[in-house]
């Protein structure tokens, strides 16, 4: 299992600020959808493997990236990264 985290920082969206949690996996397959711009990362969630397929919509631009990273535990998302059980 996985747990897929989007966070939409857009100034323009409706949905700023808010944060989506998925846990995915073979129990609980799902396509995830990103939007551009929006923040996402994904980490383990048990204690087997997890796979995760990223098909981007572009072939990526070293000379123009359009990739914006932040460190996972950046406090401008806020997001807590621990598992919870329950």
């Amino acid at each position: 299992m996985a747990k897929v985290v989007l966070a939409d920082t857009r100034d323009d969206s409706p949905t700023k600020g808010e944060i989506n949690e998925f846990v995915i996996g073979w129990q609980r397959q799902r396509m995830v959808i990103i939007p551009p711009d929006v923040y996402h990362g994904f980490t383990t969630a048990g204690s087997e493997p997890a796979y995760i397929i990223n098909v981007p919509t572009e072939v990526y631009n070293d000379a123009e990236p359009d990739e914006y990273r932040l460190p996972f535990d950046d406090a401008s998302i806020g997001y807590d990264w621990s598992v919870k059980n329950g």
